[in-house]
């Protein structure tokens, strides 16, 4: 086959990629979350279509010169003829496979469609798998040939001795990759599919197809190695350089008409002469070309990578030139794509640099496009964006960890627009030498890390918006730059709202500086709005300073410091709040429930409160207000919350609060039976606690002050606890509410229930020693009253931190007594003492686990995410569901919560998808990531760290 057929051949195959990719693509736009396989072979056809593509013009534009080509390398025609045979039969046989895969049979049509696709789907994976590995195969044999070909027009184009040796250099890399693969395919026909014969023919063909591309290049490699190496540019007669020659200071390169429309020579220079040439060793004089050959290139590893992404810039310069602004932006990301693997891989910090910064340009160029596409489709003029200003001094230099994908130089970008947005002092780069640093580690600190290992799951930097409208301004920002965002508050770490994102590098949206007031009260509807960054403390100091606090109280948490929206939010309390006023990911504002309502009640000092519609009458029961869709949205990373509507209760009557102790461990069964038949008739009016007798020990004095030794404490070191401050085993806690004569009589009930256990004693907070009575500060909460005397049992040991574990199951006195069992034991085997409380709801009981360890010791450290495994472990075995423990196990959680089959998490992740397709927005909250990034090396960025 001569050039012209070749091109001709070439051309045809090309649309024939195209469209084998194109029922790949509508395969995996109807059947989500298939295996990463059939994605991957997606992008490997549109890559080789590329190849192709570019392949066809170069000698289609070079017919002369290549067709008077009659050197030693003329073997190059046959072989590139015999891969491009092979390639049209794996592609007619793809072809056929993905339509049986699309014929749906008696199931196709309606709501089974996507379900039968993806069985079959399935079932085909093998067979995908083989396709997948064949193509790359072709792919990589033609990247070769092409190669050849541009060597040789270099040559001939008395091309620069840099522009020679790096060709050169990587066709090197190309043989040796080609000759891996053929070894690789060859070894592979012995473990054919289920129809040997033909498995092994079409494996035989690819086997064929590379040795011959890999005979052919090296017999290029050598003969254009005599001629560099003997300096002589006009080995074979003729010139492709035309009228579109470039120049550079070490003089000709290859010309523009390669391909297909002449390149300005800044556009030229973007896509070649940026790369470091080959590294030579010392030894090396003169090349071997007996050998393989070998370039020491430091970029061998990544050089296939590369070399495709350098073809993939060069189709997407010709399509932008030609104005196909569609292809063109869609064949810019493949090549942002290939430069980001090829990054991965490069070893040389200055070749990486470069390749970052370049990279960055083409990322920008395909975002002007991408706003053009999107005003010509839907007439909305582009945005404008904020005016670039020089860097200011309070940012300089490089963070830690910069965002995945992102270059210095797009990030220098991105920080200069979120100054504008912000204002500089509320832009913070995240440095060693930055104050806010410190602040991070508290946070990273409850994810029981190595200390060296700490600074690679930090953020990049910090934004603070002042308002509503600067924090939509920075997810749209991050939506543009494609640089994931993490929503915080405060640099908190008690909660899932602390500054650890999943994905290193994040920016950290901090709520905590600006947003973090009490917006106003709903009286009629008895609700409290607040941002994100608000406290407990904040809003009962509200109801306080506005004279509300005789009308409302609020359900307090044991922890007063903590976010209202952190603890409600992520703590899926729905009960508890009634709206919220959510960003969604391309910035737009999303209301629902009571938050959409009028009638807040303004500040004392007049100034406005929470901005409402005028809407005025709507339903405010949760089902009617989408509710539904409210608490999906922030657990799932698809909405960050800045405005919360809790609910607050009236004060009717008054409350007495209570407390009741049992003196026996095996008392704990009946206890929570009894407690089921109260709640669930509302005797008991709200969720009481039943705590452990160490956890009540350990806010009265610390671990010293009982025992002199550091194990966990036994049996008879508890019995001294109990009678040193006059308590049982467990104890209860809870509050009786409304006018006197309603609570002496639900009083009444609970004390003849609870009395059928032997030992039982009944307590009121005012026949209590005020000094050792922890019921004393229990009752300021009871009645809604802040107070930080809970938290002293953090203090139980030296340096200590802790960890929540927390769990729920059925009722059952039974079930409550196993995990009572199971978990202590676990926690005296990791060498820490037990401390839990159990909440009982009217349908479902929560067991919480307080773990305290010492923060600055690494053995401590690796003992409890050890435990916390353990427990999960325990869980999964007895059919418990952990629904809340610290970050970086997010996504045990979200698994240990999903189906036997994902079914949870294939919906959640195919919901992200549509609502934030960029995949930017808080990526891995809660175990959803997005599809379109390659999520498993995130998980492994953030969870690489723990300790095992």
């Amino acid at each position: 086959m001569d050039p012209i057929s070749i091109a001709a051949s070439s051309a045809s195959l090309a649309v024939f990629c195209v469209k084998v990719a194109a029922a790949v693509y509508t395969i995996t736009d109807s059947v989500r979350n298939v295996d990463t396989n059939v994605s991957g072979l997606h992008q490997e056809l549109v890559g080789f279509s590329g190849t192709l593509n570019a392949i066809e013009k170069t000698w289609k534009q070079n017919t002369t010169v290549l067709m008077a080509y009659s050197g030693p390398d003329a073997a190059l025609w046959t072989s590139v003829t015999e891969n491009l045979d092979n390639s049209k039969s794996t592609l007619e046989m793809l072809e056929k496979a993905l339509a049986n895969v699309k014929k749906g049979g008696f199931f196709g049509q309606g709501i089974l469609s996507k379900p039968t696709k993806a069985a079959k789907l399935s079932l085909s994976m093998a067979d995908i798998t083989a396709y997948q590995h064949r193509i790359n195969s072709h792919h990589i044999a033609m990247q070769g040939g092409l190669q050849m070909i541009s060597l040789c027009l270099h040559i001939q184009g008395n091309a620069s001795l840099q522009s020679l040796d790096t060709s050169l250099a990587s066709l090197g890399d190309l043989i040796k990759l080609i000759s891996q693969r053929a070894d690789t395919a060859l070894q592979g026909i012995k473990n054919s599919g289920s129809d040997p014969s033909q498995v092994d023919n079409e494996s035989g063909k690819v086997v064929s197809g590379l040795q011959s591309m890999a005979r052919a290049a090296n017999s290029v490699f050598t003969s254009a190695s005599t001629v560099i190496d003997g300096r002589r540019s006009t080995i074979y007669e003729g010139s492709v350089v035309g009228e579109g020659d470039f120049y550079n200071d070490s003089g000709r390169v290859w010309g523009g008409s390669v391909l297909g429309t002449p390149l300005t020579e800044e556009q030229y220079s973007g896509i070649e002469n940026w790369i470091p040439p080959p590294t030579k060793a010392k030894d090396e004089s003169k090349r071997d070309s007996s050998n393989l050959p070998a370039t020491n290139n430091s970029r061998s590893g990544n050089a296939d990578f590369l070399g495709k992404a350098i073809n993939a810039v060069k189709e997407a310069i010709a399509l932008d030139n030609a104005k196909d602004y569609e292809k063109a932006y869609k064949q810019y990301y493949i090549c942002l794509e290939l430069f980001m693997l090829a990054i991965k891989f490069e070893k040389n910090p200055e070749s990486k640099r470069i390749m970052q910064n370049k990279a960055a340009e083409y990322m920008d160029r395909a975002e002007k496009l991408k706003s053009y596409l999107q005003t010509q489709a839907s007439a909305i003029p582009i945005r404008k964006a904020a005016p670039i200003v020089s860097r200011s001094p309070s940012n300089p230099g490089i963070p830690l960890v910069l965002p995945p994908g992102t270059s210095t130089k797009k990030f220098d970008d991105y920080i200069v627009q979120a100054e504008n947005i912000c204002g500089v002092d509320n832009v913070k780069i995240i440095t060693k030498a930055e104050e806010t640093y410190k602040k991070l580690l508290k946070a990273l600190d409850m994810l029981n890390l190595n200390n060296s290992d700490r600074d690679q799951l930090l953020i990049s930097a910090v934004v603070r918006p002042r308002k509503e409208s600067e924090a939509q301004e920075i997810v749209r920002l991050c939506n543009t730059f494609e640089i994931p965002v993490w929503s915080f508050s405060g640099v908190s770490e008690v909660d899932y709202r602390a500054a650890i994102p999943r994905v290193p590098g994040s920016i950290g949206l901090d709520f905590g500086c600006y947003m973090n007031k009490v917006l106003g009260v709903n009286e009629l509807r008895s609700y409290v709005v607040v941002e994100p960054g608000a406290t407990y403390s904040n809003i009962y100091w509200y109801l306080q300073d506005n004279n509300l606090d005789q009308k409302f109280e609020i359900d307090l948490p044991l922890y007063m410091g903590g976010l209202a929206l952190g603890n409600i939010v992520e703590d899926s309390t729905l009960k508890l709040h009634c709206g919220k006023e959510v960003i969604l990911p391309n910035g737009d504002i999303l209301k629902t429930g009571s938050i959409q309502l009028s009638s807040v009640q303004q500040a004392s000092d007049g100034n406005s409160q929470a901005e409402q519609p005028e809407t005025k009458e709507k339903q405010t029961l949760n089902f009617r207000s989408n509710e539904l869709n409210n608490n999906l949205l922030p657990e799932g990373g698809l909405g960050i919350t800045v405005k919360l509507a809790i609910c607050i209760t009236p004060k009717l009557g008054g409350c007495q609060p209570y407390q009741i102790t049992f003196p026996k461990d095996n008392d704990l069964s009946q206890i929570i039976d009894i407690t089921r038949e109260l709640r669930q008739a509302m005797i008991i009016q709200s969720n009481p606690s039943l705590r452990h007798v160490l956890l009540d020990a350990a806010i009265l004095g610390p671990k010293s002050s009982y025992a002199t030794s550091n194990t966990p404490l036994g049996d008879a070191d508890l019995d001294g606890v109990t009678k040193d401050f006059n308590s049982g085993r467990w104890n209860f806690y809870g509050a009786v509410r409304g006018p006197e004569h309603i609570r002496n009589a639900l009083w009444q009930i609970i004390k003849e229930a609870f009395s059928q256990i032997e030992g039982a004693s009944f307590y009121f907070s005012e026949n209590t020693q005020q000094e050792n009575s922890l019921l004393f500060a229990r009752s300021k909460q009871l009645r809604g009253n802040p107070t930080t005397h809970e938290i002293a049992w953090t203090k139980w040991i030296p340096n200590g931190s802790h960890i929540c574990f927390q769990l729920t199951s059925n009722i059952s006195g039974d079930m409550a007594n196993t995990q009572y069992s199971v978990t202590k034991k676990r926690i005296q085997e990791a060498g820490f003492d037990f401390m839990g409380t159990f909440t009982i709801d009217t349908r479902q009981m929560h067991h919480i686990i307080y773990i305290v360890y010492e923060t600055y010791d690494a053995d401590s450290r690796r003992q409890v995410h050890k435990l916390i495994l353990q427990l999960m472990n325990d869980c999964a075995e007895n059919g418990w569901m952990e629904y809340w423990t610290y970050g970086a196990l997010m996504d045990q959680v979200c698994a240990a919560r999903d189906l036997t089959d994902n079914t949870i998490a294939k919906i959640n992740t195919e919901i992200k998808d549509v609502i934030d397709p960029t995949g930017i927005l808080e990526p891995g909250r809660n175990g959803v990531w997005p599809t379109r990034s390659d999520k498993s090396v995130w998980k492994q960025m953030a969870d690489r760290s723990l300790v095992e």
